[in-house]
């Protein structure tokens, strides 16, 4: 399995925002590509940090998602006014 995850600088004020952004707009489009597994998303509110961590079966279905994914990591810019601060790639080695 592999991982890929966004990391975005929002302020505080509009992490609610943001996680229901992600239920009600992104999550149902993950759903929609192929070998998609599931995501954790991960906020601190202190420094207004919001991370998503979208997991997917094989480097292939992480590799063909990305394009796809794109213009979502966007609309956490263009919509909620978020700075995206990085973009990580990995290989999940342990998942319990």
């Amino acid at each position: 399995m592999y991982a890929r995850v966004p990391t975005f600088k929002i302020g505080a004020q509009d992490l609610d925002a943001s996680i229901r952004f992600f239920e009600e707009t992104s999550l149902p489009r993950l759903r929609e590509i192929a070998g998609f597994k599931g995501a954790t998303v991960l906020v601190d509110r202190e420094m207004g940090v919001l991370r998503i961590v979208a997991y997917w079966d094989n480097r292939e279905s992480l590799q063909s998602s990305f394009e796809p994914t794109k213009a979502l990591r966007a609309a956490y810019v263009d919509k909620l006014g978020a700075e995206q601060v990085s973009l990580e790639e990995f290989e999940v080695a342990v998942q319990v």
